[in-house]
């Protein structure tokens, strides 16, 4: 999975034609082109907004008012902008087969000895058990018909996505509900954080990374703001399966409406 950072959508575009493409198992016969941008002005498209899911993943009032902003700036450009707007599937359980997924790709490669330990732990596990330790437990003991079987559900997923595309042109989400906070050492399962003065669970952020991420989507982060202390807030931008044309092209076009990344103090 290719992520590069830079400035500005020009130079992600650049960076996308270096890096896209096959690898040396494929290259004699296999090629990649991916679709050019449908649209070419901000008020030709159709965006859907998905700036909540409470019992998922909270988003703070400054991030929440950042993304706001945006959206009305888009719909004032003339863009379509629906907040109504979902893919036809459960939120909750995309997320729990994003979870199983990654857990299962995070684990897979661990000595023997401690794939034997989880298939025993699996056993002793209550069916009841959802949190997040029996999740990573019962990823760790995934057999591959478990992960055909989550594969087959990701694929249902894709095609929900596919349909959803169909409306609107780009999805707009947070890239996280909250803003930027200094790193945690702690392990990863206790790390939290505090979200316009409540408690969350740190890992309940990967929320928003996730809801693209297991369905094979493109997704771009744009800079739309900063909060009262001077963070930076940034929006992402999904688009349909092989669309990471659209998704950087739409990124070019908000930082024209709303302006781009506003480089800090000694940013170099």
């Amino acid at each position: 999975m290719v992520r590069p950072l830079a400035r500005s959508a020009e130079d992600l575009a650049l960076a996308l034609d270096v890096t896209a493409g096959p690898d040396v198992l494929q290259a004699s016969g296999w090629h990649l082109k991916l679709p050019k941008p449908a649209k070419t002005r901000l008020r030709q498209h159709r965006v859907a907004t998905w700036f909540e899911e409470p019992g998922l993943c909270a988003v703070a009032r400054e991030v929440r008012q950042c993304l706001d902003q945006a959206a009305t700036a888009i719909a004032k450009a003339g863009a379509k902008v629906d907040p109504a707007a979902r893919p036809k599937f459960d939120a909750k359980a995309a997320h729990e087969l994003f979870l199983r997924l990654m857990l299962g790709v995070m684990t897979a490669r661990r000595p023997q000895p401690d794939f034997e330990a989880a298939l025993v732990a699996v056993e002793k596990l209550k069916p009841d058990d959802l949190s997040f330790n029996a999740r990573q437990t019962r990823a760790s003991a995934m057999r591959h018909r478990d992960w055909a079987a989550a594969n087959e559900a990701r694929t249902h997923l894709r095609y929900r996505w596919r349909e959803f595309f169909q409306d609107y042109d780009v999805l707009l989400c947070p890239v996280m509900g909250v803003i930027a906070f200094p790193h945690d050492h702690a392990d990863f399962n206790s790390r939290t954080l505090t979200i316009d003065g409540r408690r969350t669970e740190y890992r309940d952020q990967i929320f928003w990374c996730g809801l693209p991420g297991v369905a094979y989507l493109p997704s771009t982060v744009a800079s739309v703001g900063r909060t009262k202390s001077g963070l930076p807030v940034g929006i992402q931008i999904v688009g349909p399966e092989l669309g990471d044309r659209t998704t950087i092209a739409f990124a070019k076009l908000l930082a024209q409406e709303i302006g781009g990344l506003a480089p800090s103090p000694n940013y170099a």
